[in-house]
């Protein structure tokens, strides 16, 4: 017979899988911002939005002194992912770019800070 403490931490993920996430998380984040980058060359975006787009990434590739915060970076992924959104609704993602966006979608929707639900073409985080 099991005690809770023992299918408490089988349950519990193990640093390993910790670290598949981190890096899993890493990967998608650098795929947000080359996307948004693609999005911008393509002539996806206005002037204010490569100004929005270019302070989301500033988050994650310039180094900050006090290190900014999870809700910071949670913020400047949902930026980079509605950028993501405007450039499929103006066409300028090829589909299977637009596939692979879909996962990282999803991986960040599984995190619990961070939902996404639909809403006919537009969706809300």
């Amino acid at each position: 017979m099991s005690t809770s403490n023992e299918i408490s931490s089988s349950t519990q993920p193990n640093k390993e899988q910790l670290s598949n996430v981190e890096k899993n998380q890493k990967r998608a984040i650098a795929t947000l911002i080359e996307m948004t980058m693609l999005i911008q060359k393509r002539g996806g975006l206005t002037i204010h939005q490569a100004r929005e787009a270019y302070e989301a990434i500033n988050i994650f590739t310039v180094e900050h002194s006090p290190p900014k915060t999870t809700e910071e970076q949670v913020n400047s992924i949902k930026i980079l992912i509605e950028l993501t959104n405007l450039g499929q609704t103006k066409g300028v993602i090829e589909l299977n770019e637009a596939k692979i966006m879909a996962n990282i979608i999803d991986l960040f929707s599984k995190n619990e800070n961070m939902t996404v639900s639909y809403n006919d073409d537009y969706f809300t985080l």
